[in-house]
């Protein structure tokens, strides 16, 4: 999640927002967390715990949060480069998690993002 986010039944404080994942249920229940495809599974923390026992089927899963208990899931969010095919262009990108943070601007110029360098 790009954003922090809150509703009726949690709050949610994004990782690209603050320093690690956080949510606190308002009600009762399970959290289940999905594993991004570029997380290191190993460098995953829940509640200052290696998040290996919390693992299934690809999710962070949580049984029973007490409500208003503030859940932190450190997730280092890797820095990675990829290339984009778009049509005839080869473009080259560089994210952080999920998140775009540099880009080629083809040599034009006009660039949404920083350039990749």
């Amino acid at each position: 999640m790009l954003f922090d986010f809150e509703n009726h039944a949690v709050r949610i404080e994004s990782p690209y927002t603050g320093e690690a994942l956080r949510i606190t249920p308002k009600t009762a229940g399970d959290i289940a967390v999905r594993v991004p495809s570029w997380a290191d599974v190993e460098a995953i923390v829940v509640d200052g715990e290696a998040a290996g026992r919390f693992i299934v089927d690809g999710r962070i899963s949580l049984r029973n949060v007490p409500v208003g208990r503030a859940v932190e899931l450190q997730l280092p969010l890797a820095e990675r480069d990829l290339t984009i095919h778009h049509q005839d262009h080869e473009i080259g990108a560089r994210l952080r998690g999920d998140a775009v943070v540099a880009m080629d601007d083809l040599g034009a110029g006009l660039a949404y993002f920083p350039p990749l360098s």
